[in-house]
């Protein structure tokens, strides 16, 4: 974890790597019953966890947007809307983007 996050440049697949390594350390430390965790690492990491999972999310939504815009048998009607659409939830994972990257100094 603490290797990614030293790294000046995060992209897409190492916030799901950072995602993930987070989720593991989090939930080993609440199947170990680690007693001396602060109130404030708990709130922070669900956020953390939270936002990094919103933000895959949207990966994952604006890939099979993509994928149905590539399809054949979309009509120029439905083409629009799925560009559209698309382009609104890639805005907002853009603003996920940013707002994690701006919480780096979370300590986990």
């Amino acid at each position: 974890i603490e290797e990614i996050l030293e790294e000046s440049v995060i992209n897409k697949s190492l916030f799901h790597e950072l995602r993930k390594e987070t989720k593991t350390l989090y939930y080993n430390m609440k199947i170990l019953h680690i007693k001396n965790q602060p109130q404030r690492f708990r709130l922070k990491t669900d956020a953390y966890l939270d936002l990094l999972g919103r933000q895959r999310d949207i990966e994952i939504i604006v890939k099979h947007l993509k994928n149905e815009i590539d399809c054949s048998e979309t009509s120029r009607k439905e083409m629009v809307e799925i560009k559209r659409i698309s382009s609104i939830i890639s805005c907002e994972g853009d603003k996920l983007l940013e707002k994690i990257k701006s919480q780096k100094h979370v300590n986990i």
